[in-house]
Order: structure tokens, then C-alpha cells, then sequence
């Protein structure tokens, strides 16, 4: 997929702001993060010193990020989505976040439960996928794929 610099800088942006959402960055999120960007023609040394500034990261914000298609966001969701649930529990934070961009790009509800169903292997039963929230818990596990 060809993108123009504020799409791919905003893409990988997404993908740092969510892998931060649940306050652990897991190797398997870094290992993730860095394939999408070498795709994305980013320079391997700023991938690794964004990686382990991100933690004490303030800058790099917390909005749901936008694109300039519906077509790239989609995209970006189902990345995103496999970064979500590479540690095995998707946080209340993460699917929020998730649920923002989906919804700044004009994604609807049922288009974004699909794409975590296909993606995020998450039965659409799931509180999270149907929107509901639990007061009981701050997180769910994802089926292994």
C-alpha cells in the first residue's frame, strides 16, 4: 500500500499510541510495530529510539488518529488490531482507542466488530465487541489464534 508521509507518520503514530494505551510494551508489540514500519519505509534507528522513548513519551498525544481515506483506516484497524492482542488481553483502553479511530474515519460499528472478530479473534458476544462495558473489569483475554 503506497501512502503519502502524514499517512504512514500518522499510521505509525496509531500503532505507538496504542501499543502505550495499556502502560506495557510487550516485545511482541515492539516486534509488530517494527515489520509495519520497516513496510512503511521508516528508518530502523527511528523506529528503535520512538520504541524506547515511548514510555516517558508525553508528546506524542492520546487522540484517535485520522486519515486521509477510509480505506487507510481500515487498514490501520486491522493492524492495530493484531498489536491489541498480541500480549493475549485486550484492555479497556486499547478498545476504546480502537473504537475512537474507527469512528473519526467513518468506520461503523458493525464494519469495527467485524474486523475485531476477524482480526482479534473475539467472539462478537464479547461485552467490548457489542460496546457494553463491565464494572467488574478492566481488561478481557483473547482467544489464542
Amino acid at each position: 500500500m503506497k501512502l503519502n508521509v502524514l499517512d504512514r507518520s500518522t499510521y505509525l503514530k496509531g500503532l505507538l499510541v496504542l501499543a502505550k494505551k495499556d502502560n506495557i510494551v510487550a516485545e511482541e508489540e515492539k516486534k509488530i510495530i517494527r515489520a509495519i514500519a520497516q513496510k512503511l519505509d521508516f528508518e530502523s534507528r527511528f523506529v528503535e529510539n520512538a520504541l524506547s522513548e515511548l514510555p516517558e513519551n508525553e508528546f506524542l498525544g492520546e487522540e484517535p488518529v485520522k486519515f486521509s481515506n477510509r480505506f487507510i483506516a481500515v487498514q490501520f484497524l486491522k493492524d492495530a488490531i493484531k498489536l491489541a492482542v498480541s500480549d493475549k488481553i485486550l484492555h479497556r483502553k486499547e478498545i476504546s482507542y480502537l473504537r475512537a479511530v474507527a469512528n473519526i474515519n467513518g468506520v461503523s460499528d458493525e464494519e469495527y466488530k467485524q474486523l475485531l472478530c476477524d482480526y482479534g479473534k473475539i467472539d462478537a458476544t464479547d461485552e467490548y465487541v457489542a460496546g457494553l462495558e463491565s464494572p467488574y473489569s478492566t481488561q478481557t483475554s483473547v482467544n489464542p489464534a
